[in-house]
């Protein structure tokens, strides 16, 4: 399908509202969500932390509310059993001091209307001296709810004070407050308990007070605290002023009030056991070491976010209101800048047409009028530059075809010097086999000779030589099996280096396997582990690597010559690019300073009566591991054995 081109003076007007929408959108991504990474936040993360930082300061006041209250029983409690009345009247133990202690009780209670009942109880049998209040009939400990063991605890000297709050749906949750009044006339004797308890609900009704605030905001109040080891006591105040309390597993109470009673004070913003959508703050309400409260302020997500909601939808219609007149001056500004523009259009079709009298008319705007200017200006110079392009043009033909002729007569000269280089590396190449021809002939041939007469005359005519005769003899002949073993690793070094290659993918455990074997039966007197990892492949070229691998071996095998259990290893370290791997002993070893000259011919780091050989085999596997792309290095310390590395290429080079 083929497009009309749109208008200028459409592109114009589409351009610049594009402009205004992108402007506008980007406000209005900003005004949504900010700017990720700076101080600017959104309108919704606005709202929400305003709501969060005004929950957090009303908890904090209902927190310090709620230890004051706490306190405030404490200090009661305590002015009360620290009364030389009372401490006198609990030692004398008469009928009258009984009634003494029942009056001081019912006053204590009138005049701190927070508590409910009070009750005296003796720490030895558990019985009620004196009580007043709901707990006015009571006879023992047991009738007032503490069992045995827990007052057992209680009557443990230097425990001054024990705080429980009891749980009941029936008589409604109880704060219980215990001190020890200690004896008068002997200072070291807990000589009753007392014991004090208030209306939680009814103190907790009291404490707030301000609850109207909570519904000015439309919060949501929750109090809430452990009744066992796998429930959770709940007070709940709704923003209409209905509480609400009841008891759930932990499992399903509200995840604020659960990082609450734990102790971990914060914003919360998620779903509430409900799973309806919540913004909330939680503190932990730490009354004592014992008794310990969630307090949690929570408000419905979407009621919370509503005054965003209601601005931002006050700033859409603002801005829709700018799109609209940026939008129609666009319009305008298009009509303005487009008539002369389409004016130059017209001009620049006739001069395509060949007609360069063809001139644009001056505009009354500076700016179209310059360009008018420049344009007519340039319709004159067209031309000449025109003529001024084909003359360069030819001149860069004529240039380019003289410098193909050149490059042709410099490649003809470059193939020429190759033939020639050729010819001489096959002569020399040949010349290197007539040497190579040479000493294997007339150097073996000598060699021979003194090895045989050497050994004739220790046959035929050993009765008429003395030891040291037969000594000599004896070291002429190893000298001259030495030296045609020489010849023969120089032969071999020579070949390495001419010898094609023709790679293909080798099994390199197998082949180590089968070498083991074969060293393995030189020397049945000795004990070797061989450790050859199964499955390393490389490429190369197979008897060269033979060649190599052989090597390697056979010089670890030598070299643990002197251990009572030898270990020689194969392993593979790395793959990919290439791969490399290691030939490891526990042999001699030897010195880091010297491995520079490993890998040159007839260099030795062992004397040859220690360790015998002709130190030519790792040139030979240096020379066959660069000949395929690769690199040879070893590690070793004296004494502790050598590792001997090798790398060989994935792919065949360019």
């Amino acid at each position: 399908m083929k497009f009309t081109p749109l208008s200028l003076r459409l592109r114009i007007t589409l351009g610049f509202s594009v402009l205004i929408l992108l402007s506008l959108g980007a406000m209005l991504a900003v005004e949504v969500a900010g700017i990720p990474g700076t101080a600017i936040v959104g309108r919704f993360a606005r709202q929400r932390a305003n709501v969060l930082n005004d929950m957090e300061l009303v908890s904090d006041l209902f927190s310090q509310r709620f230890i004051n209250w706490f306190n405030e029983c404490r200090k009661d409690t305590e002015g009360l059993s620290r009364s030389p009345f009372l401490r006198q009247a609990v030692d004398s133990a008469t009928p009258r001091s009984t009634l003494e202690l029942a009056n001081a009780l019912e006053v204590f209670l009138a005049t701190h209307p927070v508590f409910e009942c009070a009750a005296l109880v003796n720490p030895d049998d558990g019985s009620i001296l004196a009580a007043a209040g709901v707990s006015t009939n009571a006879h023992c400990s047991a009738d007032i709810g503490i069992s045995p063991a827990q007052l057992g605890r209680l009557v443990i000297p230097g425990y001054t004070e024990a705080n429980e709050i009891r749980f009941s749906d029936i008589t409604g949750d109880r704060l219980r407050v215990i001190r020890q009044i200690i004896s008068l006339r002997s200072p070291d004797r807990i000589s009753a308990l007392l014991i004090a308890e208030s209306n939680l609900d009814s103190a907790l009704q009291a404490l707030i007070s301000s609850r109207a605030a909570l519904r000015s905001r439309n919060w949501e109040f929750v109090l809430a605290s452990n009744a066992s080891g796998s429930t959770t006591r709940i007070r709940e105040y709704s923003a209409d002023l209905v509480s609400v309390q009841h008891t759930l597993p932990d499992r399903n109470v509200f995840p604020a009030l659960r990082m609450a009673i734990a102790g971990i004070e914060g914003p919360y913003d998620g779903p509430d056991e409900t799973g309806r959508g919540v913004l909330a703050f939680h503190r932990q309400v730490k009354l004592d070491r014992e008794i310990a409260w969630g307090l949690a302020l929570k408000m419905d997500r979407n009621l919370a976010l509503q005054p965003a909601w209601a601005g931002l939808f006050r700033q859409l219609i603002f801005w829709f209101g700018l799109l609209v007149v940026g939008i129609a001056a666009c319009i305008l500004l298009a009509r303005a800048i487009a008539r002369p523009i389409q004016e130059l259009v017209v001009v620049a079709q006739r001069v395509e047409a060949g007609d360069f009298t063809a001139r644009a008319s001056a505009s009354r705007q500076a700016e179209l009028g310059l360009l008018a200017n420049v344009f007519n200006g340039m319709i004159s110079r067209l031309q000449h530059w025109y003529q001024d392009l084909e003359r360069e043009v030819r001149e860069r033909t004529r240039a380019l075809q003289d410098s193909e002729d050149e490059i042709r007569r410099i490649n003809a000269g470059l193939e020429q010097r190759v033939v020639e280089r050729t010819a001489e590396l096959e002569a020399a190449n040949r010349e290197l086999e007539a040497y190579s021809y040479s000493v294997s002939h007339d150097l073996r041939a000598p060699l021979r000779l003194i090895d045989g007469f050497s050994q004739a005359v220790l046959e035929d005519y050993a009765g008429g030589l003395d030891d040291k005769g037969r000594e000599y003899l004896g070291q002429i002949r190893g000298n001259a099996q030495q030296m045609a073993g020489l010849i023969d690793d120089l032969l071999r070094l020579s070949r390495m280096t001419r010898v094609e290659l023709h790679r293909e993918e080798v099994n390199l455990s197998d082949m180590a396997t089968g070498i083991a074997h074969k060293l393995q039966k030189q020397v049945l007197n000795r004990s070797i582990e061989w450790r050859i990892a199964p499955g390393l492949l490389a490429r190369g070229d197979r008897p060269l690597l033979h060649i190599a691998l052989e090597n390697l071996l056979g010089n670890a095998m030598k070299y643990t010559g002197h251990r009572d259990r030898a270990v020689i290893e194969l392993m593979q370290l790395s793959a990919g690019q290439e791969k490399v791997f290691v030939v490891k002993d526990n042999g001699a070893g030897f010195d880091m300073a010297y491995v520079g000259r490993l890998f040159t011919p007839f260099q030795r780091l062992h004397s040859s009566g220690e360790f015998p050989g002709t130190g030519i085999g790792l040139a030979i596997v240096e020379r066959i591991i660069r000949r395929h792309g690769g690199r040879v290095w070893a590690e070793a310390s004296v004494g502790q054995g050598a590792s001997f590395y090798f790398s060989l290429p994935e792919r065949e080079g360019p």
